[in-house]
């Protein structure tokens, strides 16, 4: 783990986002091999946004490497909360993600408390109205491939909706959204 984490801070320093992104992962892949399976979708899910945002690719031998360790990870997880994971690490900024996999009590398991929704200050006027819809279709119960098949857009684009949502409303489940959308009575159908 020291190793991936000097590596992160000499790229973090020198700027090379490409060797950030690749620590990122290094990390992500260790924390899977080491019963971390939540900060390893965490980390993931961060390095894969990092990826579409500079438009570096992962090679198929890049991926070869991290493969067994997150299906080992995700496997421990279920996918449901694998998901969940990953999207709190897509809507972490590359600084944030890096700073996590930096940090001393990242290796301990973190507390997934449900906080209750209506003490966050979002609102529904904060969401775009696709957001608004999407949250809706949240709390329907459809997944992410679903909404995607519902609204004709990509499994991606509903997922990094969803993360979008869940850092403007300061939540951290699906199950908080679906609470979030019944206490203010988001309306059944918002193409009306």
């Amino acid at each position: 783990m020291k190793a991936f984490q000097e590596a992160l801070l000499v790229s973090q320093d020198i700027g090379v986002k490409p060797q950030v992104i690749e620590s990122l992962e290094g990390i992500a892949s260790l924390a899977g091999a080491l019963g971390k399976a939540a900060r390893a979708a965490r980390l993931w899910g961060a390095g894969e946004v990092a990826r579409e945002v500079t438009g570096i690719p992962l090679s198929s031998g890049e991926w070869a490497l991290h493969e067994p360790y997150l299906a080992s990870a995700r496997s421990r997880l279920g996918d449901a909360a694998w998901e969940v994971a990953a999207v709190e690490g897509r809507t972490m900024t590359l600084d944030e993600a890096a700073q996590y996999a930096l940090s001393e009590g990242a290796d301990q398991p973190e507390t997934t408390t449900e906080q209750d929704p209506s003490a966050h200050d979002g609102s529904m006027g904060s969401l775009t109205p696709r957001e608004r819809e999407i949250a809706l279709l949240v709390a329907s119960g459809l997944t992410n491939r679903q909404i995607s098949t519902e609204l004709s857009i990509s499994e991606r684009t509903a997922a990094n909706h969803v993360a979008k949502i869940l850092k403007k409303l300061r939540l951290h489940s699906r199950a908080q959204i679906a609470t979030w959308a019944t206490e203010t009575q988001l309306p059944t159908s918002l193409r009306d």
